[in-house]
């Protein structure tokens, strides 16, 4: 069995995203865990940390995304020249607070 990823505290995360962007990152993804399935879950807007979020497995359960931490994915040019994507336009980092439908891993609102 698979261990799953560390989730770190929320501040030191944004920290640590926005230093990699500004290090030529072009997108930081915020990743976190369902606090009832587990399930590892990728928001899907670029360079925006949610403080909490949704899983499409549990109807209704609201992950603390603030309180539990979380992690992230980056992408880098050279991601970007595998997949023969254009480079996209990469500002700051934004903390956003919980909307009503977020994403999952595999991108569904």
């Amino acid at each position: 069995m698979t261990e799953k990823p560390p989730d770190f505290p929320f501040d030191e995360i944004i920290e640590k995203a926005q230093e990699i962007v500004d290090a030529g990152a072009f997108w930081v993804l915020q990743k976190y865990s369902c606090v009832n399935c587990g399930k590892r879950l990728t928001m899907d807007r670029p360079n925006a940390f949610w403080t909490h979020g949704s899983c499409e497995d549990c109807p209704g359960v609201i992950t603390d995304i603030k309180a539990q931490g979380c992690n992230y994915m980056a992408i880098t040019s050279h991601t970007l020249q595998a997949l023969d994507v254009p480079p996209p336009f990469a500002p700051g980092i934004t903390v956003c607070t919980y909307k009503n439908e977020h994403p999952g891993s595999d991108g569904k609102q």
